[in-house]
């Protein structure tokens, strides 16, 4: 069992670097995809495009700009729950379009994992949209 004070400092930067984790994984996804040049974008919109969302190509530039955007939030802690609920819907609808089908070929019972890593994620953004940024280190709320 945690002390007190073990608790109160995990709570101070435990949810900090909780935060900064989940947000570099949105705001390098996001970055990579954008440096990436045609190839990361074109492959986005394919994405996009292979589930008949129209205008492929500017979906995928808001997806980028989200990541980016919903990522530097987190890490910055600014405007968490906000971010986190951006970051939560854009994983939810992501996981609905491209991970919900059983694959044949993929893992335990047929699902593809990546299944299972987005509503992990989308927990530990819950955390944040629930908690904020925590009593730690931050530039706003």
């Amino acid at each position: 069992m945690l002390q007190e004070s073990h608790r109160t400092m995990l709570r101070s930067y435990g949810i900090v670097l909780a935060r900064v984790l989940l947000g570099a994984l949105f705001f390098l996804s996001g970055l990579q995809t954008l440096l990436s040049g045609s190839v990361g974008l074109a492959g986005v919109a394919g994405m996009i495009s292979s589930t008949g969302i129209p205008l492929a190509m500017l979906a995928a530039y808001i997806v980028i700009a989200i990541k980016i955007l919903g990522g530097s939030a987190l890490i910055l802690g600014y405007r968490t729950g906000m971010a986190a609920g951006a970051l939560f819907l854009f994983t939810g609808a992501a996981t609905l379009a491209f991970h919900m089908a059983p694959v044949e070929s993929m893992g335990l019972f047929g699902w593809d994992m990546g299944l299972f890593k987005n509503l992990s994620i989308m927990g530990g953004l819950l955390y944040a949209m629930t908690y904020g940024p925590g009593n730690g280190w931050k530039v706003g709320q």
